[in-house]
């Protein structure tokens, strides 16, 4: 029973990490096609994407094609540093897999991580991708990069301005992009001075950005007759990612290595334990261990495995 329960959740995982996958690609690149209820709306995370993928590597076609075509023709787009910075919160074989990603990258600031690929695997085929929609809400970071660069300026930008006038403290400026605390804080200082957005004095101190004047600046719009200036929401995909391909990761080993109900419920409370903190960013509680005892844990974590995918749908 417990075997199959495992089995369930890593396949949940899997299915929720592919679908909303599919449907971000699609907001990115013509050539990936998203069904007519799946349209991305929020600000699409592109290292975070790149990471989901990378999780699904070989069990996925089409997601391997769209990501290492996006390698050839989009990696420009793409921040190594923050790459590699939210890779540590993934399991270490999607950390591996990077290597594969880089080496089919072709901006030459991945050279230095490129890696073999492996031997029992085919290589991605030669997928065109199509024009770029870097004009379309939910590219919006992508589209801050190509006009300012990309670095942490850029991306604290199009941060704030998916929180939609709400302000952030450096540290969650921090949490929610990957770089760390002094270079959100100088990166918030400058742009401020340079009147981009607005320091509050408060304590702690927080930062915000006039979505609203921004969202005219950029011709954003909602699809609607009003033509209203709006902005797609930020949403904390990375952390969400990172808990869907943790959970995939720990449901393969637990069937490849014939775990007891013991230990995968084990094991299954120390990747609770890992992630629990992350999520609360995104709005999520995952399920307290000390609330159940032995394998009944592993009810919970199924359980909250429809709370996830509910959310990523209710979010995309």
């Amino acid at each position: 029973m417990s075997a199959g329960l495992v089995r369930s959740i890593g396949e949940r995982a899997r299915r929720t990490g592919t679908e909303v996958a599919r449907a971000q690609w699609s907001a990115l690149a013509a050539s990936a096609a998203a069904s007519p209820e799946r349209r991305p709306r929020a600000i699409v995370d592109a290292e975070a994407l790149v990471l989901l993928s990378m999780s699904l590597r070989g069990r996925e076609k089409r997601l391997d094609e769209l990501v290492f075509a996006w390698a050839r023709r989009g990696s420009a787009l793409l921040s190594v540093q923050r790459m590699t910075s939210l890779a540590e919160a993934f399991p270490l074989s999607v950390r591996e897999a990077l290597g594969e990603f880089a080496a089919q990258a072709g901006d030459r600031r991945w050279r230095a991580h490129a890696g073999p690929a492996p031997d029992d695997r085919p290589p991605p085929r030669e997928t065109p991708l199509g024009p770029l929609r870097l004009t379309q809400g939910p590219a919006l970071l992508l589209r801050l990069r190509a006009g300012f660069g990309v670095g942490a300026k850029a991306d604290l930008l199009a941060f704030l301005l998916g929180l939609r006038g709400a302000p952030a403290s450096v540290s969650l400026m921090a949490a929610a992009t990957g770089y760390s605390g002094r270079a959100m804080r100088t990166a918030a200082e400058e742009m401020a001075m340079a009147g981009f957005i607005e320091r509050m004095d408060s304590a702690p101190v927080t930062y915000l950005a006039d979505h609203t004047a921004w969202a005219a600046v950029l011709r954003l719009f909602r699809l609607t007759a009003s033509r209203t200036p709006e902005v797609p929401p930020w949403r904390y995909w990375s952390v969400v990612f990172a808990f869907l391909a943790d959970v995939d990761c720990w449901a393969r080993e637990a069937d490849e290595h014939g775990w007891s109900p013991y230990l995968a419920s084990s094991r299954a409370r120390d990747l609770v334990a890992d992630h629990a903190r992350a999520v609360q960013l995104a709005g999520l509680r995952l399920p307290n261990p000390e609330e159940s005892s032995g394998a009944a844990f592993l009810e919970d974590v199924a359980a909250e495995m429809d709370r996830v995918h509910a959310w990523c749908v209710k979010n995309l």
